[in-house]
């Protein structure tokens, strides 16, 4: 016999274990998620778990996973926080060695599909599956188009509370005809894109189905110039900010009924390099202003500590120098708080291969760091090679701003 006390506990308990109804109405205005019965309007993010706190606190609501794999934590801490998780399944791609062709593979990534969601599909955090992410480039035949289907059909087929989609890589008219022809069953679609966010829309004009923007953020490498010897110039963390703000406003949220918002990437530090090309914080845990920018999104309200901002940086552009050679850097920077500012910099090898996410920058070299002022020099360090300074403006309050200069050293 249950206790009475058990009794008490029991709905509670169950409640924990419940999934919450998540549907894609069409209205007059176009289509709306719906969570609970109300509108749910995503403003989201890729994120590491230990910031998922600070990510509510700027009003965030929703991140998306890439993988399936270990998210009890994750779910958990985001149903006790009020947020929701897109839950990814990585499917294989072909520069892993994954063929769509081969009938082997295909079923037992099938197969991890499903188990993968019949594990978590009751858990009250979930908002929707994502099916795969980029698998499409490199192998864009409708064998991958079919694998997609054939999962979304079977998730639809046992799970009535979570719309399903898959993630691809921005969109252009092979691949809008390969998903129209050959993936029905999905409700909406995930769609990467960083520097052609500005024409996404137009270029999703086929596809009649709503869409969130899966991954966005200011455009990445390559898109900001080169230096003589081939490796991207990067734009500062206030530059970038600036982008985030445009590109939020008129690409991820300004096409309500049409664009059910999107999962900025990414709201974490670096793993290695103290700045990274897309992170939102320093490794050391200062945020950058694009924290600043979405928080203005997310709520309209401005942050009680905002991040300081670089001007310019004063420098010759993308100089030679000698191995000892000084280089004279001066930094115009300023708090819109009125903080007091420090400086400081890092000398790292430059190598383009090395800079996604900044995760791998350290392997491309580290030729050291210190103390700086708005006007200061270094010396270049005595291996030939491709570097940039990376100039880091701090206001001790927990903000900061980052901007680089590349050089090259010719021994």
């Amino acid at each position: 016999m249950i206790s009475l006390i058990a009794a008490l506990a029991l709905p509670a308990a169950l409640a924990e274990t419940q999934a919450v109804p998540v549907r894609l109405v069409q209205n007059a205005g176009g289509y709306q998620l719906q969570r609970g019965g109300k509108p749910y309007l995503i403003r989201g993010a890729g994120i590491h778990n230990p910031y998922l706190e600070a990510f509510v606190r700027i009003g965030g609501n929703s991140v998306r996973t890439w993988g399936a794999d270990n998210l009890e934590q994750l779910l958990d801490d985001a149903n006790r926080l009020g947020v929701t998780v897109t839950i990814g399944y990585w499917m294989g791609h072909r520069g892993h060695g994954f063929d769509y062709r081969n009938a082997e593979q295909v079923k037992k990534q099938y197969d991890g599909a499903l188990a993968a969601f019949r594990k978590y599909k009751n858990h009250p955090a979930v908002l929707a599956w994502a099916v795969g992410n980029e698998m499409e480039l490199g192998q864009e035949g409708p064998e991958v188009y079919k694998a997609i289907e054939d999962i979304a059909k079977a998730i639809k087929r046992e799970d009535p509370n979570h719309p399903v989609l898959t993630v691809v890589a921005d969109m252009w008219p092979k691949k809008m005809a390969m998903l129209n022809q050959h993936c029905p069953s999905l409700d909406l679609l995930g769609v990467n894109s960083y520097a052609g966010l500005p024409t996404l829309a137009t270029r999703m004009a086929d596809w009649k189905k709503p869409y969130i923007v899966t991954e966005w953020d200011y455009p990445g490498a390559g898109s900001f110039g080169e230096t003589p010897w081939k490796t991207p110039l990067e734009p500062t963390s206030t530059e970038k900010a600036k982008l985030t703000a445009e590109y939020a406003e008129k690409y991820v949220y300004g096409a309500p009924g049409r664009v059910l918002g999107g999962y900025y990437f990414h709201f974490s530090p670096p793993e290695a390099a103290t700045v990274g090309w897309n992170n939102a914080f320093l490794k050391t845990g200062e945020k950058l202003a694009m924290v600043d920018v979405l928080q203005r999104q997310f709520t309209g309200k401005e942050p009680k500590n905002r991040a300081p901002s670089i001007v310019r940086i004063d420098a010759p552009a993308t100089p030679t120098l000698a191995s000892g050679a000084k280089l004279a850097v001066r930094i115009s920077a300023f708090d819109p708080d009125r903080d007091n500012l420090t400086y400081a910099y890092e000398i790292v090898g430059d190598d383009p291969k090395k800079r996604f996410v900044g995760d791998f920058e350290r392997d491309a070299g580290f030729a050291g760091s210190g103390e700086a002022s708005p006007d200061f020099s270094i010396t270049a360090p005595k291996e030939a090679g491709p570097y940039r300074l990376v100039i880091v403006v701090r206001d001790g309050k927990g903000s900061a701003a980052a901007g680089s200069v590349s050089f090259q050293v010719k021994g």
